[in-house]
């Protein structure tokens, strides 16, 4: 059964084209290995927050008639959103964030 087309936008292509592509990699690797399923290593989950985060911005900057293409949750169901939060778990603004090389910190 071939999957329906996914709507996108003209600006969106250059993105969604990388994804397939990458997607069809991963495929091709796990076919010629005799792979049927993939469960992800505790490294590779930990990625979930970068992806999140890339998300986050594809969401708010490659706005879709469609909507956003996920959602994520807690296991427990709590609605979850990729944030700075400091050292008090106080959510930080994204334009309050300074990003400071290292070796270059005044402390």
């Amino acid at each position: 059964m071939e999957a329906s087309p996914v709507p996108v936008q003209a600006d969106q292509q250059p993105v969604v084209s990388l994804l397939f592509i990458l997607l069809d990699q991963a495929v091709n690797v796990c076919e010629r290995l005799g792979v049927d399923s993939y469960h992800l290593t505790p490294s590779g989950a930990e990625l979930a927050v970068a992806i999140g985060a890339l998300q986050r911005w594809g969401d708010e900057h490659l706005r879709s008639e469609y909507g956003p293409v996920a959602r994520y949750r807690a296991r427990d169901g709590r609605a979850v959103s990729v944030l700075f939060v400091d050292e008090s778990g106080t959510i930080v603004d994204d334009a309050d964030i300074e990003i400071i090389r290292l070796g270059e910190e005044n402390d």
